[in-house]
């Protein structure tokens, strides 16, 4: 687990193509609204962002110019098959 700067965005060779991040309400806006761009652009392929105080799991995925935004709340299962299956 690290945490996101521009500097070591810049030494990976690949984008990763799954980024999770543990949002917390000191850092809700930071990783939502400017680390996700940062990971889009990239080349990212997805981000799962776990809010632990609502409980949800909210997983953008990106495919080109295309980005996807899904939120399982709750008690409900999170079922996902890209890039690995896992049900969380």
């Amino acid at each position: 687990v690290r945490t996101i700067r521009t500097a070591f965005v810049r030494r990976l060779v690949e984008p990763p193509v799954l980024v999770c991040e543990i949002l917390s309400s000191s850092t809700r806006r930071y990783d939502t609204g400017t680390k996700r761009p940062i990971y889009r652009d990239f080349g990212v392929g997805a981000m799962w962002a776990f809010d632990l105080e609502a409980p949800s799991l909210t997983e953008w995925r990106w495919d080109g110019g295309t980005e996807t935004e899904r939120t399982v709340t709750g008690e409900d299962q999170a079922v996902f098959e890209w890039p690995f299956p896992v049900t969380v």
